[in-house]
């Protein structure tokens, strides 16, 4: 086992706010769906507020959807909210705190999927430093996934993955497991993780007891794509119902 190893488990189990934007600017949105037009935003402050008036979305110049007022956000809540007329294929959506589109001061979070045309409002987004480039996208997730950040600091770029559907339960977990296959004695893990494929372990037991020890084994290490392995371990007939991914920075 390599030391340091920091595992994660598989499957994840996963005062008023007013016009104070200290508050609203913690929101940032953690997971789209551009097939279901579900978005979920998250609050990463550490105290609960109270949304004082509405937050509108902007999608292609679209600015019907929002955040109501009186919307309640918990620490590390998430919540999620559906845009009307958004786009399956290609479409920016970004979370503002006003109705003055055009200011950088104006919009707090959001991203763009699916071409890498400068849609909408993403120079606005550059111009306030929360995207990348207006040439940056994210392709569009696997057909019934959705798009999330890896941890809360990757919202702000590229650096998002397509896994299955999380809404309403953001985790910072740096690895994540999107799909777990057991055959006989061969366990396949697909995971999404930001470190080297040679640095991943993987971890089993039978059940999560007191006195049951998580087992470590040595995967086959598959890429599949930037950010993507398929690991692959053999252990008894049986004897593993829980997995967990380790990984070494």
């Amino acid at each position: 086992m390599k030391p340091g190893a920091t595992f994660f488990a598989a499957p994840l189990l996963l005062a008023l706010a007013g016009a104070l934007h200290a508050d609203v600017s913690e929101l940032r949105i953690t997971e789209v769906n551009p097939a279901t037009s579900q978005v979920e935003v998250t609050h990463t402050g550490t105290a609960g507020f109270t949304v004082a008036s509405f937050l509108p979305f902007c999608h292609s110049f679209n600015y019907g959807s929002g955040i109501p007022a009186g919307t309640s956000f918990g620490p590390g809540e998430s919540k999620t909210f559906t845009l009307s007329g958004l786009s399956a294929t290609a479409s920016d959506v970004w979370l503002y705190r006003d109705s003055n589109f055009a200011s950088p001061g104006s919009i707090i979070t959001g991203i763009k999927f699916g071409s890498s045309a400068s849609l909408g409002r993403t120079s606005v987004a550059v111009a306030a430093g929360i995207w990348p480039s207006t040439a940056a996208f994210l392709p569009l997730p696997r057909s019934g996934e959705s798009l999330q950040p890896f941890k809360l600091a990757d919202t702000v770029t590229t650096n998002w993955f397509s896994g299955p559907a999380n809404f309403g339960n953001f985790t910072t977990a740096e690895v994540r497991v999107t799909q777990l296959q057991v055959t006989g004695t061969t366990a396949q893990l697909e995971v999404t993780s930001p470190f080297t494929d040679a640095n991943h372990l993987v971890e089993s037991r039978t059940n999560l007891f007191a006195g049951q020890t998580w087992q470590t084994q040595v995967p086959v290490i598959t890429p599949i794509a930037a950010g993507r392995f398929q690991l692959t371990v053999t252990m008894p007939a049986g004897s593993a119902r829980y997995f967990r991914v380790g990984a070494v920075p």
